[in-house]
């Protein structure tokens, strides 16, 4: 045991040495930071009091137009005009479109100075004709806001049958556009008609805004007479129908005729909105690409015979049956659906059914002038309201009627 003692003590001596050379070691080097064993959170920021959204100012529409007392030499059939007692200008174009402008800004205001403010390229063929079918007459320029209404303000979201997403569509909270629809049953019973359209475009908490614009040709679909009641084929407008195949009536794109007098009213109702999934097949251009519509007229000129739908010969017109204030100046507007649209800002044309088409240099009928403004948000977009013909609890009544005789039926 004697003779172990020093190589033992010789051995703890040299662990210690080496133990000390690696401490030292160690300290010169660059030490590992472990990883921590729990999340590290940000400091917490007390949240800003909540404010609520600014409202836009209200946007009173233009009140309908007062009759001009002095003849006009001339008629113009570019250009918005008054209705008036004398030749040529018996008719109305509903509002002015230039009271507009600050509404919709420079997108609307260079559209008038580029096409003016009665018809355009696109229009469907003869339909700015003075006489005819065509008609000058049907051009009716109208707007109308969305109404104040929770949970969406500033929106009108109804949400018809349960089946849209409207939590996640933007507001159509303006819009200003050019219909055409003399109010007769010969002009109801054309399938298409052409249309240019302004609509001001929010999220829902209105502090994302822009302006959108399009237009084209609408496809009205097939004539209902009576309404949803009976399908009336008219083989010249009606879209290529599958043998044994029926329509659903409640499936757009559709025009109908009541056929029943309202006291002193005569309903035209118009649904352009997109064909579904349902009858898709039989709209192979897919129509109401962009943006659908659906409005009514309250005052149509008359009805049609549902006896015998076809046949104009059958018409009857309110006057020979001794409703007068048929003519033509009432509206409402039900639908308005921007369904899709490039990201803003974007300027382009469209073709006739609202698909972006490419390689256009100038309007016509597949050249469609498309603006989305800077602010437009991303998504589809909506104004929708009840469909109850003539109740202005369901949408606000817009009129025309300059004061008995001046407006009369279009000619041929």
């Amino acid at each position: 045991m004697k003779k172990n003692l020093p190589v033992s003590l010789h051995f703890l001596t040299s662990a210690l040495l080496l133990l000390l050379a690696l401490f030292l070691t160690a300290c010169q080097a660059t030490p590992e930071i472990p990883a921590p064993t729990e999340t590290i959170r940000a400091p917490t920021v007390q949240a800003a009091t909540p404010t609520t959204p600014p409202t836009p100012e209200p946007l009173i529409p233009t009140p309908a137009p007062t009759v001009t007392p002095t003849p006009d030499t001339g008629h113009n059939l570019t250009a918005w005009h008054f209705p008036a007692n004398f030749p040529g200008f018996e008719h109305h174009h509903g509002v002015n479109p230039a009271d507009y402008v600050d509404v919709f800004g420079p997108t609307l205001s260079d559209y008038l100075a580029t096409y003016s403010t009665i018809s355009y390229p696109w229009q469907t063929p003869d339909e700015n004709s003075p006489v005819g079918l065509g008609h000058h007459h049907g051009y009716v320029w109208l707007y109308d806001q969305a109404r104040s209404d929770d949970p969406y303000t500033g929106c009108e979201l109804f949400n018809n049958g349960g089946n849209l997403p409207t939590e996640s569509l933007n507001c159509v909270t303006d819009v200003l556009m050019e219909l055409h629809t003399d109010g007769t049953q010969a002009h109801l019973r054309k399938r298409f008609h052409s249309h240019y359209i302004f609509m001001r475009v929010c999220d829902q908490t209105l502090t994302q805004c822009g302006i959108v614009a399009t237009g084209g040709w609408v496809d009205y679909g097939i004539l209902h007479t009576p309404y949803k009641t009976t399908h009336c084929p008219l083989p010249d407008y009606d879209p290529e129908v599958p043998a044994g195949y029926e329509f659903d009536l409640n499936q757009p794109p559709y025009r109908t005729s009541f056929v029943e007098y309202r006291g002193e009213r005569v309903v035209q109702f118009w649904s352009g909105l997109r064909p579904n999934q349902i009858i898709a097949d039989l709209y192979p251009e897919n129509p109401n690409h962009t943006v659908g519509v659906a409005w009514s007229t309250l005052d149509a000129w008359g009805i049609i015979d549902p006896t015998d739908c076809a046949d104009p010969s059958l018409d009857v017109y309110g006057e020979s049956v001794g409703i007068t204030g048929l003519n033509n100046s009432l509206f409402q507007i039900f639908s308005i659906f921007l369904y899709e649209h490039p990201p803003a800002p974007f300027v382009g044309w469209t073709d006739r059914w609202g698909h972006v088409a490419e390689g256009c240099t100038e309007a016509g009928t597949d050249c469609v002038p498309f603006i989305v403004t800077e602010g437009v948000p991303d998504g589809a977009a909506l104004l929708n309201r009840p469909v109850k013909q003539g109740d202005p609890e369901a949408a606000p009544l817009l009129e025309f009627d300059p004061g008995a005789g001046v407006l009369l039926a279009p000619e041929g």
